[in-house]
């Protein structure tokens, strides 16, 4: 009936509009003007009426409008059949009336958002007649499908709709905030929350625990999306880095964040800049008294709902530490006006990290107080302060007593106290710094590392000055050894996990913009970090290393002038040592044996191996080829090597024969019975033996030291 009155109205309207003229359909332009304007009048009505959601004047305003937007809307709809029965009746006639049409479907638009205005207004109404009978639930629900609403009408063009969808949201949801507020403070009194003591456990009834989850229920169903969330107020823009905390969580930490400001923020002995282990220590606490509360009473709560992304102890840790990052970033300007209280403050918020994250797992994905240090002002302080405390602690290192004292323990490494104490500097650098969430500020410690690393080789370098003398009894074994131990440590960092990472993001920093097959070669040539320093401090070692043997075969080149000078061409076989041999090879095992007790061991091997190599050519160039030798004095210097010289390296390598085959060959080619005439006069291209370690012109030359060959016929 309702619907036939009204098509009966819109009929009879339509016919006093244009009569019998069906083709003068230009009216239409003022019909549809004229309902334009009711639909902005009723807009701006509900714009009003938004202000005072609650008031039972708005009530009945949204009632009438409803009733306003109903009877329009059916109003338009028989407009539009009309209009259409009428556009199939004479089509040439309404050809230049497309405008008329679209202008219709602009209003039935309008009409569908005052629909959606009726529907908010059905919510409104229902959660305030929940709320008066004391059905949370149920305005929760309601609230729910508000919101949801308003996350499908974000994007609409009509303004004042979401203006007044997102004004109601915000209405209701403040509300229930404050209302579930009131409820949780009192629930959380008779719990026990906050914990203000370790030694109180907190054992709360299983009635008031109930109620407590039914409250974080219903604070997690009214949180608002993202897009309706307001900005929160940040002090820090540090602060703006962290993501959103849950409703429920933000409360539990009201009452610890007002005992945080009251002792630390004001005006309180505790408020103290140099102090940042104070309030650090506290949070620590906290985070250790309340972490089995939440998990035992909120963490379920949130599983039920389906949030199992949430955990509600990152979610109380990353509020508490939200305080420490707002609290240090305010004190960072009076603490960066002292050295020794900014240097404290590094060490305390490094130890405070740390802690949190190896004893509560506080994620690496979060920001965290480090976040204060890597800022650019304060980075850079930091790495000064660095670099000023690392030397003066080298400093202290090398001038003291006991620096190149062996630490005990390490025999085989011999370990200087110097060189512990140094890579301790650096190790604890390296664990200060690998916390660094930037590789780009990890590195830029590396490169300190290195620079201390090379200033250190430049001090021992002077200090070789005084000790090149008597190197062997001086402070240069230790020298050396504690280069070569540095050397060693340095070796096995450049090839651990965290330093190839690091390597391969510098590597990519400076393969920016090169070409192919250049990135290709740097791939190639990538190395370690600490390349480039190996490189110089093995330098160094190879130099002491030939500083201590060439001090060794002076004593040993000394001593043996008298063997050397022997009657070599006259000499009967014995059986045993050379006499003229003893004092040189007791020289020769003294000095070996004090370069084995001064140096690591990898170091003596690099040293046995070179005075071996030296004293095998030494004794080729300066007896064998420098006399000559008859029967009896070739077959004693073959002794002398084999069963004397020889065996005197078996210690140190079980094929010590390997270092003096040069030697080795020129004994047997002096043994060898006499050549026939046709290789003396050159007939053969080869001699009567293998030879593999002497050259054409040295085996001539030692066959000349025989007493029983003409020179002159070689």
């Amino acid at each position: 009936m309702i619907e036939n009155s009204v098509k009966k109205l819109v009929i009879e309207k339509l016919n006093k509009e244009f009569g019998n003229d069906i083709t003068n359909l230009s009216k239409c332009k003022d019909l549809c003007k004229k309902l334009a304007e009711e639909k902005e009048k009723i807009e701006r009505e509900i714009i009003k009426a938004s202000a005072d959601l609650t008031s039972p004047e708005t009530i009945n305003e949204f009632n009438d409008t409803s009733v306003t937007v109903d009877e329009i809307t059916k109003q338009f709809s028989e407009l539009c059949k009309v209009v259409k029965e009428k556009d199939s009746c004479n089509c040439e006639s309404l050809i230049g009336q497309q405008e008329n049409i679209i202008r219709i479907q602009e209003l039935e638009q309008g009409l569908s958002y005052l629909r959606c205005v009726r529907t908010i207004q059905d919510h409104s109404t229902n959660i305030e007649m929940f709320l008066a009978s004391r059905s949370e639930s149920e305005a929760v629900t309601e609230f729910r499908l508000l919101s949801q609403m308003c996350g499908r009408l974000h994007t609409s063009s009509c303004h004042h709709l979401i203006t007044f969808l997102s004004d109601t949201v915000h209405h209701w949801h403040n509300l229930l905030k404050d209302m579930f507020s009131e409820q949780l403070d009192e629930v959380l009194k008779s719990a026990g929350w906050p914990i203000v003591s370790s030694n109180i456990l907190i054992t709360p009834p299983l009635d008031i625990m109930a109620k407590f989850q039914i409250i974080v229920k219903h604070l997690l169903n009214i949180q608002l999306p993202p897009e309706l969330s307001p900005s929160p107020t940040v002090t820090s823009s540090l602060l703006s880095n962290f993501p959103p905390i849950s409703l429920p969580i933000n409360l539990l930490i009201r009452p610890l964040r007002k005992r945080f400001i009251y002792h630390f923020c004001g005006n309180k002995e505790t408020n103290k800049p140099e102090k940042t282990e104070w309030y650090m220590t506290q949070v620590v606490n906290w985070i250790r008294d309340h972490e089995s509360f939440v998990m035992s009473w909120v963490q379920p709560v949130y599983n039920q709902t389906q949030r199992t992304k949430m955990s509600a102890k990152v979610e109380l840790m990353q509020g508490l530490v939200q305080l420490v990052v707002d609290k240090l970033h305010g004190d960072m300007p009076v603490l960066m006006t002292n050295d020794v209280w900014f240097s404290h403050m590094v060490d305390e918020t490094l130890g405070f990290d740390k802690q949190l994250r190896e004893c509560y797992c506080y994620p690496e994905t979060l920001p965290s107080a480090i976040t204060v240090l890597t800022q650019a002002h304060v980075f850079v302080k930091w790495i000064h302060m660095e670099r000023k405390y690392a030397r003066d602690k080298m400093d202290h290192i090398l001038s003291s007593e006991n620096a190149w004292n062996e630490v005990t323990g390490h025999e085989e490494l011999r370990i200087t106290e110097a060189a512990e104490a140094f890579l301790t500097l650096l190790q604890t650098m390296t664990d200060r710094y690998s916390i660094l969430p930037q590789p780009g500020h990890r590195l830029q410690f590396v490169e300190l590392q290195l620079e201390l690393v090379d200033e250190l080789r430049v001090r021992l370098l002077q200090l070789l000055h005084s000790e090149r003398q008597d190197p062997l009894d001086s402070q240069l074994p230790a020298i050396l050894n504690t280069a070569a131990y540095i050397i060693e440590v340095l070796h096995e960092w450049g090839a651990s996990p965290q330093f190839l990472m690091l390597q391969h993001y510098k590597s990519q920093l400076e393969s920016a913009g090169k070409t192919l097959s250049s990135l290709e070669s740097a791939t190639l040539k990538q190395g370690t970090l600490f390349d480039n320093t190996l490189s110089l401090l093995q330098h160094l070692v190879q130099e002491l290393v030939d500083v201590l043997c060439e001090a060794v075969m002076m004593e040993v080149k000394a001593r043996s002038r008298p063997y050397r000078k022997d009657v070599w061409f006259a000499m009967n076989y014995e059986t045993t040592l050379t006499p003229s041999a003893c004092p040189m090879f007791q020289v020769l095992v003294s000095k070996l044996h004090s370069l084995q007790s001064l140096l690591a061991s990898c170091l003596f091997t690099l040293a046995w191996q070179s005075v071996a190599t030296q004293l095998c050519t030494f004794l080729l160039e300066e007896l064998v080829l420098q006399n000559r030798f008859n029967e009896g004095g070739a077959k004693q210097l073959e002794q002398d090597l084999n069963r004397s010289l020889i065996p005197l390296f078996h210690q140190y390598t079980q094929k010590p024969e390997a270092y003096f085959l040069p030697l080795k060959e020129a004994c047997a080619l002096l043994n060898v019975r006499p050549p026939p005439p046709e290789w003396s006069k050159g007939k053969y291209d080869k001699p009567p033996m293998e030879i593999h370690h002497l050259t054409r012109e040295l085996v001539r030359e030692v066959i000349q030291r025989r007493a029983d060959v003409i020179p002159d016929l070689i």
